[in-house]
């Protein structure tokens, strides 16, 4: 059952993605050969080879490409290299199924609209952007796009948290009713942003100018995932927030955010939920932490280690029930776009609820949410986004 109430029937999607049509791995494109593709991109297609098959790499610049490319030929055949503006109209007008996109926020969403364009299938990373308005131009394009091929043109958003298990089984409780009626929600991040970090020599994510959010708006469009995941809501009202800037002249500010705000829940019959954020890119430890709080019980996430440590704590349980997940967000999102790819490929018709958690309506309100804490204003982005996910899933029903 979809988030709308569409009955999916999962017995004829497995078929039809396990066809003959269905079950050849995608052609795929890298496009962005840079720090994260070749730190965690390339050593998971590696092992999906029988999903994603690469190639084809695009960069800016032909020596990143030839990184990618080189790497890539160790497991695989020859792999393309094209590079500079020319190189990407030369991408676009190959026979590549789908490309796997990863570049700086500023000119991401550019190069995201050409590709899907050219009729081809789209993961891109997060955030999808560093405005919502551009965003919704790009969701109404894509909209007319998809309905012009019965829905069958995939536009996913690499967003790991959505994938996480420890969140997917955090919501699970939440939804369950373990915890009784949800009294309130706590994210609390304290993030290491120096130095030590791989991302932080980036330069674009420093640019002012282009990029306001910067490391906050960068990181948390990932919080939110796990927030609105794991919650099942959205904010429901004018959120109550500050955001502050600390005397590290090495960090662009805003370095911190704290706010209040309203969101549904996803547990039946649930009420609205008071959830407070703090989130800070400036400290000196690394902690992440995210609680939802019931009449009966409490479930709490931490970032521990390889992974995050889940607790469940249910009155009158006699003790906790504590689990352990490792990260596997990415690779499961990969996994994902390539059943998505391949169930498109097979099927009649595909819908935006097709998706799911790929969806780059979830990507856009990843961004909406950390932008109403940070904007302080009565802007609506959450409302806009969602409205016209309504508009494009009415479309296709």
């Amino acid at each position: 059952m979809t988030a709308s109430g569409r009955k999916v029937d999962l017995k004829n999607l497995m078929q039809t993605v396990e066809s003959s049509e269905g079950n050849r791995p995608a052609k795929v494109a890298l496009v962005g050969c840079g720090t994260f593709v070749q730190r965690t991109y390339l050593p998971l297609l590696e092992t999906m080879r029988e999903k994603l098959q690469v190639v084809a790499a695009w960069s800016r610049t032909r020596e990143n490409a030839d990184v990618v490319a080189s790497a890539v030929e160790k497991y695989e055949g020859k792999v393309q290299v094209y590079a500079g503006q020319e190189g990407f109209q030369e991408l676009l007008r190959s026979d590549v199924e789908a490309c796997v996109v990863a570049l700086p926020v500023q000119v991401q969403l550019q190069h995201v609209r050409a590709i899907l364009g050219a009729g081809k299938h789209v993961l891109q990373e997060k955030p999808i952007d560093p405005e919502v308005d551009s965003v919704l131009q790009a969701l109404e394009e894509y909209r007319e796009l998809a309905g012009k091929k019965d829905g069958k043109l995939v536009w996913g958003i690499e967003e790991n948290y959505r994938f996480e298990e420890a969140f997917l089984y955090a919501e699970s409780v939440v939804k369950s009713g373990r915890l009784g009626d949800i009294l309130k929600c706590v994210l609390n991040v304290d993030h290491l942003m120096n130095s030590n970090n791989v991302y932080f020599a980036s330069e674009w994510r420093k640019d002012k100018a282009t990029f306001p959010g910067g490391f906050l708006l960068d990181s948390s469009v990932h919080f939110m995932a796990a927030l609105r995941k794991v919650v099942g809501g959205e904010i429901t009202g004018k959120v109550s927030s500050f955001c502050l800037s600390s005397d590290r002249s090495d960090v662009p500010v805003p370095t911190t955010l704290c706010g209040l705000v309203m969101m549904g829940s996803s547990k039946e019959g649930g009420s609205e939920v008071p959830c407070s954020v703090s989130i800070t890119m400036a400290s000196g430890i690394q902690k992440f932490q995210l609680s939802v709080t019931g009449t009966i019980g409490t479930v709490h996430v931490e970032r521990n280690g390889p992974g995050y440590i889940v607790t469940v704590h249910e009155d009158g349980a006699g003790g906790s029930e504590v689990r352990h997940f490792a990260y596997t967000g990415v690779e499961r999102a990969l996994s994902s776009f390539a059943q998505k790819v391949r169930y498109c490929r097979a099927a009649d018709k595909c819908t935006v609820e097709d998706l799911g958690s790929l969806s780059p309506y979830q990507g856009a309100l990843d961004l909406a949410t950390i932008q109403s804490f940070m904007a302080m204003d009565d802007v609506d982005r959450v409302g806009a986004v969602l409205k016209l996910l309504q508009e494009h899933t009415r479309d296709h029903k």
